[in-house]
Order: structure tokens, then C-alpha cells, then sequence
């Protein structure tokens, strides 16, 4: 619901309205998570990764964002699958941001490996995306000061800082960062999330109920039932008055997701440099007045 979003913009109550989504996202993709996968703070967590990492680039014949919550996790998995795999190998760093979209969408079956800023903000529609992986469940870091102060502020008043300010942080992140796959009507693919928290805490349903509801699967003969997409799918219409709806909406996420996550890393990062849209902005002093 809109909870938290009116309670951070201090919006009163007020009428709602909750459109469906005009994708279909259990025909469009599914969502992989694996069982097995170590805890995020052990050793071999990295190791594991990389491996899910190859195995999904297979199925996905590369074509893939690879998302990543810290710059030490990307870049030890970057050495990790470094010759193995088959396909262009794109990271963050190398170039300017601008650039490594362009070099992805130019570059038939690139992967690129990123954080921070290309968690929200990125447009790749089509075939040339067709899987986005990420590492771990991007909850902000409490040793940042602007976090650590939220969160302090919340305990002086008795409330839960984990349930009520970063869980729903991390599931606004997370819901963008697996938002880059499907951007149409005609775009399918797989959505992983490699982080096995999703299914042993109790917070993961919280998680699993926010996102697009593609089916849920476990292991990777299951990820070889979804159809990827090939330039011979005809066209889909989609309803242009229910996208414009989601797209507003989308904008008063983002605002509030980028009010509450930390400046740089968010364990990874979030890049705070972007100026919110402005229509976003407005709907957010409207809810001040």
C-alpha cells in the first residue's frame, strides 16, 4: 500500500488509487533465487556468486546487468568470471556511465557488472536485456551517519527502525534494480536475486510480496522455461493511460527512496546526484500543503 510512502512525504490521508500493472510479469519472467546460497558475511558468499553469475549468463546468452551492493563484492566477482564466460564483460569504473550504456546497448550479448547509479534511472528495452542478477538484498549501511541518525531517531520514540525505516528503504531499492528488465510490454527475461534471505527471515516475505509477481523458482531448470525474447516477437499494445499512471507513480518512489538511502554506497550505494523529476517533486510538495 501507500503507507509508507505518506508517512515520509507527511501526506495526509487522502483518496487512493492502485492501478494493476499492464505487464504480465508471470508469462514475462521469473524470479530465481537459490536455497543454497551461503550467508551474505560469510567468506564463501563472493565464490558462490560467481558461480550462480556464469550459470545464469549461459541460460541468458549474456545480455545481462549484474548489480552489486558494494564495489568489493563487483569487483571480486569481475575476477572471478573474468574467461568464463563467453561474452562482453562491461564494469563499472572502466568508463563513464553515459559511455558503458552505450558500449551495452551497441554490443550484441554484453554484460555489465555495476552499482550504485545504475540501480534506478537505466532504460535498456528489448532483447538486449534479458537478465538482471543481483548479489544481496541492498540494505543501507548503519554506520552511515544519515542512516545511523534515522535510526537512532526512531528508537528515541519507541518505534522499529528495522521493520519501519530499513526494510522498506532496501525493498524500494531492490524493486528498482529488477525494475531495468521488463520496460514494455514485449520484453522478458530472468530476475535473480542471489541472496537466500529472501526465503530463510522473516523480513524476506516482506520483500517477496513488493516485488512483481513473476514466478518464483529455485533452480535453474526452471530458469530454462522462460522464453527469452528474439526480434521475430510481434508487438504488444499496452494501455499508454496505465503506463503514464505507474510511470508518476514510479517517480514519488524513487524521490522517497532517494531521500532515505545514504549518500555513496548503501552497502553498494546509491547515487544521489540525480535531481528527482520534477512532476515527482511537485506531488511531493502537494503533500506538505
Amino acid at each position: 500500500g501507500f503507507t509508507y510512502v505518506k508517512d515520509r512525504l507527511g501526506i495526509a490521508p487522502t483518496d487512493e488509487l492502485l492501478l494493476a500493472s499492464p505487464f504480465h510479469y508471470e508469462e514475462q519472467a521469473v524470479l530465481y533465487v537459490p536455497r543454497d546460497m551461503p550467508e551474505p558475511q560469510s567468506p564463501a558468499f563472493v565464490e558462490h556468486v560467481a558461480e550462480e553469475v556464469v550459470r545464469l549468463l549461459e541460460l541468458s546468452r549474456g545480455r545481462a546487468f549484474v548489480l552489486f551492493t558494494s564495489y568489493a563484492n563487483m569487483n571480486a566477482v569481475a575476477s572471478l568470471i573474468a574467461g568464463r564466460v563467453d561474452y562482453p564483460l562491461l564494469i563499472q569504473g572502466e568508463a563513464p556511465k553515459a559511455q558503458l550504456l552505450d558500449t551495452f546497448r551497441g554490443t550484441p550479448h554484453a554484460v555489465l557488472l555495476a552499482t550504485a547509479s545504475f540501480w534506478q534511472g537505466v532504460d535498456v528495452a528489448g532483447e538486449q536485456l534479458s537478465c538482471v542478477i543481483i548479489d544481496k538484498l541492498p540494505f543501507a549501511s548503519p554506520g552511515d551517519p544519515v542512516v545511523s541518525a534515522r535510526i537512532e531517531r526512531l528508537r528515541s520514540r519507541g518505534q522499529n527502525a528495522f521493520g519501519e525505516y530499513q526494510v522498506p528503504v532496501a525493498v524500494l531499492m531492490l524493486k528498482q534494480g529488477l525494475g531495468r528488465l521488463i520496460r514494455t510490454a514485449t520484453d522478458r527475461g530472468i530476475l535473480a536475486v542471489l541472496d537466500s534471505r529472501l526465503l530463510r527471515k522473516q523480513y524476506g516475505r516482506r520483500f517477496l510480496e513488493s516485488l512483481p509477481p513473476a514466478r518464483l523458482v529455485h533452480d535453474l531448470d526452471a530458469v530454462r522455461s522462460i522464453r527469452l525474447p528474439d526480434k521475430a516477437d510481434p508487438p504488444l499494445v499496452v494501455d499508454a493511460d496505465a503506463v503514464l499512471a505507474l510511470a508518476v507513480g514510479f517517480q514519488c518512489l524513487q524521490l522517497v527512496a532517494g531521500r532515505d538511502a545514504q549518500a555513496g554506497e548503501f552497502g553498494g550505494g546509491v547515487d544521489l546526484k540525480q535531481p528527482a523529476p520534477r512532476d515527482a517533486l511537485d506531488i511531493a510538495e502537494a503533500g506538505y500543503r
